[in-house]
């Protein structure tokens, strides 16, 4: 695993307040790169002398990581990265649609101007990514649109497992970033229609594409699951 680091990669780079948060950003993105494959052994010490990180911070990270499904701790100072799951999806997308129009409905309800402006920043942001084909800033902000929208309705234990969820779907999600440019702009369009209900408090419209919406990121997931080599449960 001795991996050369990239400029990526620098330790004094100031997007990382912390070693740890360094150490979790650097690890993350080399599972959802591929450098780390699903069902690999890693060991800590292969992690300091490749990263440059001492062994607090990696192990910090990790358990972050293992919170958001992205590795499995086991004795001995060492783990594997998580394998990926038929199952795990199919379930992780049916309580998303469960209570996701919920969180949608509720937030509606709460949301003023200054919800609505950010979720307007939020669209052109996701736009700018969707042109410079950025698909790593674009998961995060599709992540951070679709929590806004949530956010005002003022249901902290909905929101928290709305949260834990999203955090497992990340590594999956990754798998549509290798879509075409065009693929990503019927998506972004999608969230505009979706914006344009949750904008026009239609309740009943907001919620039918946020369904949709779920249903073919789940359909598009599965698909490149059973088609990629990666060891699957």
């Amino acid at each position: 695993m001795n991996r050369p680091l990239t400029p990526f990669r620098q330790s004094n780079d100031p997007m990382f307040r912390t070693l740890e948060d360094y150490a979790y950003s650097t690890i993350r993105e080399a599972i959802l790169m591929g450098e780390l494959k699903s069902g690999e052994r890693i060991l800590l010490k292969d992690l300091e002398a490749t990263y440059r990180i001492s062994r607090t911070p990696i192990r910090q990270a990790l358990r972050r990581l293992a919170e958001r499904g992205y590795v499995t701790l086991q004795p001995h100072s060492s783990m594997r990265v998580r394998p990926l799951s038929l199952e795990e999806v199919n379930e992780l997308y049916a309580l998303r649609q469960a209570i996701e129009p919920i969180a949608m409905a509720e937030g509606m309800g709460g949301a003023d101007d200054s919800v609505m402006a950010l979720l307007e920043s939020l669209l052109g942001q996701m736009h700018v990514a969707t042109e410079n084909e950025d698909r790593l800033t674009l998961i995060g902000l599709n992540a951070k649109f679709h929590r806004s929208m949530y956010e005002p309705s003022h249901m902290p234990h909905l929101l928290s497992i709305y949260d834990r969820l999203l955090g497992i779907c990340e590594r999956y999600q990754w798998m549509q970033a290798g879509a075409p440019v065009a693929q990503l702009r019927r998506d972004r369009r999608h969230h505009e229609e979706i914006l344009d209900a949750y904008r026009g408090r239609d309740e009943e419209r907001a919620i039918e594409l946020i369904q949709i919406h779920l249903e073919q990121a789940r359909a598009a997931i599965l698909q490149h699951l059973n088609t990629r080599g990666d060891p699957i449960t």
